[in-house]
């Protein structure tokens, strides 16, 4: 399975693929320079994720999936996750992933499913903290919802 993980800086994408090849959480922040590749497998399911750091990447052809994050305390974060959304839906599968739950006090932007257009329901949404939630299984479970809603 091949999936592409995008979102605006500093929303943890990076985060998500060192978290899914066993990694901790780093409390540091490290932008990516370049596109990273992830081969991993996880609960007998193989993942090959490319972690972008181009904003305007756009071959989707070759994904079978794409997860969108966002940052639930930035709403710029979820405008380009929603831009992004608006330009790939009829291409592929996507996942919205917002992340950085436990900064709840400093939420600034909700309902983000409310802020779709009416015709891009049903999507799959998973809203965690990569610092605290993570759970391998849960992923695979919302990816399978989201390819299953394809």
């Amino acid at each position: 399975m091949k999936i592409h993980v995008l979102g605006s800086r500093c929303v943890g994408k990076t985060t998500l693929l060192r978290l899914l090849t066993g990694e901790c959480f780093h409390e540091i922040y490290e932008p990516t320079l370049k596109d990273i590749y992830y081969d991993t497998e996880i609960a007998n399911i193989r993942y090959e994720v490319w972690d972008s750091s181009n904003k305007q990447f756009t071959d989707f052809t070759k994904a079978d999936l794409v997860i969108l994050m966002f940052d639930v305390t930035q709403p710029s974060s979820f405008q380009y996750a929603r831009n992004t959304y608006l330009q790939i839906k009829d291409q592929v599968p996507v996942l919205f992933m917002g992340n950085k739950r436990d900064l709840a006090t400093r939420q600034v932007y909700q309902p983000w499913l409310q802020a779709l257009p009416e015709q891009a329901l049903p999507i799959t949404y998973l809203g965690w903290s990569l610092k605290y939630d993570f759970d391998p299984v849960y992923l695979r479970y919302k990816i399978v919802e989201a390819l299953d809603r394809w």
